[in-house]
């Protein structure tokens, strides 16, 4: 994953993101709605690893 940018998380049932910030490549925009969806590229993006 290339990590150049800024990351955005958001809950998309309870905010709406601005077209601005979902079009511009620089921001890497994750929608997300529980933890569980959420852990995983989190993980990625810090490049932890599970055994």
């Amino acid at each position: 994953m290339n990590l150049c940018g800024r990351f955005i998380f958001y809950r998309h049932s309870q905010a709406d993101l601005s077209a601005m910030l979902k079009g511009d490549p620089y921001f890497h925009v994750h929608p997300y709605e529980t933890l569980e969806e959420i852990l995983p590229l989190l993980d990625e993006i810090l490049g932890n690893r599970h055994a």
